[in-house]
């Protein structure tokens, strides 16, 4: 019913524009719509690359690449705002998802660029680097990131670290991450991620 009276609406409001001589111009295909969020990202432009994801992803919501690249603009726009915020649970969730999605779709990237393996690799990378960037938190603002501790983040990590090692342990991105798991464990120094580094995006 409320598809049909969405359609009905739809309709007159297209019928009204026709009667009027006027006419919107066209809307922006799903296609073309991804195109310029993929660029978006690629130059870095975080905020106005997720405002076109999130167009994108209203009338293609299963889409595991858009997801992926949501969830690393909500990563960047954590790691540049310079204060903590919701954009690392935004993040967290977007990757899961996308990783989600990937998996129940047959193991697919729908990111042209990205072979199936590496996407799935690239996933996790990225989700560890959401984890990268709470525990510089948490090391930073001792007790202000509700519920986490080093450990609890030093585990999410760990998990993230075997979740890629699964896939291909051998991957450049996959040894330089349990390198660096190593070092935080053996009581290194605190990490000072880059939300883009080491990744071939």
């Amino acid at each position: 019913p409320m598809r049909r009276l969405v359609g009905s609406a739809v309709a007159i409001l297209a019928a009204g524009a026709a009667l009027t001589g006027c006419s919107a111009p066209p809307a922006e295909s799903g296609e073309d719509l991804k195109a310029r969020a993929e660029f978006l990202v690629l130059e870095e432009q975080w905020a106005e690359a997720i405002s076109v994801l999130k167009e994108y992803l209203i009338r293609h919501p299963e889409d595991s690449g858009a997801h992926f690249y949501l969830g690393r603009c909500w990563l960047n726009v954590a790691e540049f705002n310079g204060r903590e915020g919701p954009w690392l649970v935004l993040a967290e969730g977007e990757l899961r998802l996308a990783r989600q999605l990937f998996y129940a779709q047959g193991k697919r990237s729908t990111i042209k660029r990205f072979p199936d393996t590496y996407f799935d690799i690239i996933c996790n990378i990225e989700r560890a680097k959401v984890y990268l960037r709470q525990l510089t938190f948490v090391i930073d603002h001792p007790g202000q990131l509700a519920g986490a501790t080093r450990e609890s983040i030093l585990a999410s990590l760990q998990q993230a670290v075997d979740d890629a090692k699964a896939i291909d342990p051998a991957a450049p991105d996959v040894v330089n991450l349990e390198n660096l798991l190593k070092s935080l464990t053996d009581d290194g120094p605190a990490p000072q991620p880059r939300a883009g580094a080491g990744t071939a995006i």
